[in-house]
Parts: structure tokens; sequence; C-alpha cells
């Protein structure tokens, strides 16, 4: 293959255009697709004016969208999995004794919790937050909470999801890119993970302590009596969420945790709370719409399907594809050489690897560059320096891909401000475990490159 190498001023020029069209996308309300597609015209032009053959375009393409292959499938599967868990009633059960359990409690700090136990279940921080997320929110106005404090508090807890949820697009598509196993990055992860959750711990304890709860609202009431008479509940279904945990640290490979769990849900959704099968089928494609006449439950109760997730897997496809451009062109590599340099001590090259992702994450208005470039491009430099394939994945967990939602113009950010009709700079302040996070695995970085050095001083001593 050809050196296509582009000059800083070309790489420049693509990367602006790229911002360009995304940002042009979002404002205007198009599919990100679109501007992706731009971006990669672009591209395309570029590296056949630098000489690229057309059998070269062809093969950088095919070996990029097909590394990422059981990405797609995962994100199909995820649509399938939502619907027969919402339609088996894992879902509405989650959400029943959630509510329950919110009376009398610190309603901020049990909103962090529920928030994060469910994204981790579900796998899915905007479909957590669109769903509990906007009854947690009713909730919480009707306690005199302020709005911002609320969907800052959501969103905290909601993006766990995307970090280490077995279930979520994002993190299987940092596992896949990196080569990692997702038992062993979990142990990774949890080491600076654990310190972003004991720090929102904190906060939203002392926050919520502020504000008072009462009974229950009658937005939350008529939930609860209406999910009822729709569906068989049973603290039993809460063997579906341990289910999902026991098989995915069991080191059973995603698609196939996710399929056994989307066939169980599929019977128990027909045997056990009466779906027709018909209705059934049609859920899976389209999306779980009840249209039960009550409101309270059908405008939480729903989500899930095939075809709302064929945009994901565009846009993914669209990135990737992308990414395998801007790799054949090298258009990153000046802003990775500005950035991580070529620095050898593992501690710098953690914290440099975490501003390099949330810089892609920013640039490119979305998680997918920030997470595939740092894991292609850095892949052999931290085996070199003695880290490991999952410590990249978490490193990158830890910025690129938590950042996204405090980010105004993060589509993340975007989707939760439609939702909530907020500007997202309001929420930010509240969001604490989205910026935690990248500070804790930075000052990690930065404590482990002194303690290093140290340790060279002495060995030489």
């Amino acid at each position: 293959m050809g050196n296509y190498k582009f000059s800083v001023q070309a790489a420049i020029a693509i990367i602006l255009v790229t911002v360009a069209a995304i940002g042009t996308c979002l404002v205007m309300g198009w599919s990100m697709v679109f501007g992706f597609w731009v971006a990669i015209a672009v591209t395309l032009f570029m590296l056949r004016k630098k000489g690229a053959l057309r059998d070269e375009i062809i093969r950088a393409l095919y070996h990029g969208i097909w590394a990422c292959r059981s990405i797609y499938a995962v994100i199909l599967l995820i649509g399938v999995t939502i619907t027969t868990w919402i339609a088996s009633g894992v879902v509405p059960m989650l959400i029943y004794y959630g509510f329950l359990y919110i009376e009398g409690m610190n309603f901020l700090l049990a909103s962090f919790v529920i928030l994060m136990l469910l994204s981790y279940v579900l796998g899915t921080a905007i479909g957590t937050i669109s769903t509990v997320g906007v009854a947690l929110y009713g909730i919480g106005i009707g306690f005199g909470i302020p709005q911002e404090i609320i969907v800052g508090t959501l969103v905290s807890g909601a993006f766990i999801a995307d970090k280490i949820s077995p279930m979520s697009g994002l993190m299987n598509l940092t596992l896949e890119t990196v080569g990692g196993y997702y038992k062993a990055y979990i142990k990774e992860q949890l080491k600076t993970l654990s310190i972003g959750i004991m720090i929102a711990l904190v906060f939203y304890f002392f926050l919520g302590s502020q504000y008072t709860t009462g009974q229950l609202g009658e937005s939350a009431l008529a939930f609860c009596d209406g999910v009822t008479s729709i569906f068989h509940l049973s603290p039993w279904l809460v063997v579906f969420p341990v289910m999902v945990v026991v098989l995915a640290l069991s080191g059973l490979s995603t698609i196939r945790m996710m399929s056994i769990c989307a066939i169980f849900g599929s019977g128990v959704a027909l045997f056990y709370q009466h779906i027709p099968f018909n209705k059934l089928i049609t859920w899976v494609i389209h999306g779980v719409s009840l249209e039960s006449g009550i409101s309270a439950v059908d405008g939480i109760i729903k989500g899930g399907g095939i075809l709302p997730m064929t945009e994901v897997i565009l846009i993914v496809l669209s990135a990737v594809a992308l990414s395998s451009l801007f790799e054949l062109g090298s258009v990153f590599e000046p802003l990775i050489g500005a950035v991580v340099g070529d620095t050898k001590n593992p501690g710098q090259l953690m914290s440099r690897t975490a501003v390099l992702s949330i810089l892609l994450t920013s640039l490119t208005c979305d998680q997918t560059v920030g997470i595939i470039v740092p894991a292609k491009q850095l892949k052999g430099r931290f085996l070199e320096v003695g880290l490991t394939e999952v410590q990249l994945a978490s490193v990158i967990s830890d910025s690129g891909t938590i950042i996204a939602p405090v980010e105004f113009w993060n589509v993340n950010a975007l989707i939760i401000m439609a939702i909530f009709a907020m500007n997202p700079i309001h929420y930010v302040p509240y969001a604490v475990l989205c910026y935690a996070m990248p500070l804790v695995v930075i000052i990690k970085g930065v404590i482990k490159s002194k303690l290093d050095g140290e340790s060279r001083v002495n060995s030489y001593e």
C-alpha cells in the first residue's frame, strides 16, 4: 500500500470539513449520516488526488468495516432485546418498584442510583433517560427540585451504560476495536469508575439532602396503577437483569448473551404476559408502542425495535469508513503527534490519550471517532510501554466516551435538550460523573507518570 500521508494543511482542512458537515446536520436537524458522507466524499477526492488507487481505497474500507462486523449485529440485538424486555414486563417491573422505593428517600441520590443500574441493564444511556428518566424528571419537578439539577443527575447516572454495560454498542465498539475481553475490561474499568461513582454519590447525597420528598405525585401514581393493569409484574422478573450480569461475567460473547436474553424475553412475553405473536413481531421490528390509552404508561413504556437502530448502524458504518480513510491518509496524525508525541512514559501516554479522545469526540460531535482512532492508532504504543489493550479501552471510556453529554454541541447533548427542552449548559454542572471521570483518568496518568519517574531515578541511584 502506497504512502498517501496528507500534509498538515490538508489534514486540518479535512478535519474542518468534517466538523462543518456534521455540525450543519446537527443544526439543521438532519441525520449525521449525511455529514459523514460529505466528509467521506471529500476525503476520497483528496486521496485520489494524492494518487491512491481505487483497489487500495476499497481494501481500506472493507478492512475497517469488516473488522467491526459484530458491532452491527450487537446494535440490532440491542433493539430486539429492549423490545422483548419491555414486552416481557422486565422494564415495567423495574420502573414500578423503582417508583415505590423513591418515596421518602433522597430523591437525587436515588435517581442517580436507579438510572445507573437500569442503564447498565438496558445498555443505552439515551434510551434510559428517555423512558425512566422522563418519569423521574416529572416526579422531581413535583417535589420542587430545579429541573437543571434533576436532568444533570439523570445524565450522570444514565451514561454509565456507554462505559460498562455489556449491552452497550459503544462499549462493545471499544472492546472490538482494541481487541480486549469484557471480563478483564470491567476489572480495569472499576479502578477508576469506583472513584467517579463515589464522588457522584457524595455530591448527590449532600445536594439531595437540601430537598425533601413527600408522597408520589399524580403522574407516578397513575403510572403505577396503569402499568399493573397492562402487565403481570412479579419480583421474579428480576432474574433477567441478573442473568445478563452472570452471562456477561462468565465470558459468554455479547451476541450470544443478548440472543439468549431476547429468546427468553420473547417466551415470557408470549406465555406470561400473553402478548399476541403478531404484535410482538411488530414491536420487534418497529419498537414498542402500547397505545393503551393510559398516557402515564404509554409515554414511558416505549422504545426498542430493529428499524430505529438502522440509523445508528449507518452512523457507525459511516464513522468506521471515514476513520479507515483517515487512517489511509494519516489525517489525524498531526493531531495525534501534537497531543501524544513520542512519549514512552506509560502515565503520560494514558493522560495524553484521554485528552486526544476528548478532542476527537469534540471535533466530530460524536463518540465514535473518539473511540476508533485512539484505539487503532495507539494500541501498539500502549503495548510497547507495557500497558494492555483493556487499559487503552478503559482510558478511552473514561474520557472521549463519557464526556459527550456535557459538550453542548454533541449529538447526545442535543438529544437530551430535545427531551427536556433545556439548553445543555444548564444541566452540565450537575452531571458530575461525566466530567469527573476524565479528570480522574488524567490525574491517574499524571500520578503514574511521576511515580514511574521517581522509580527510575531510585533505580539509577
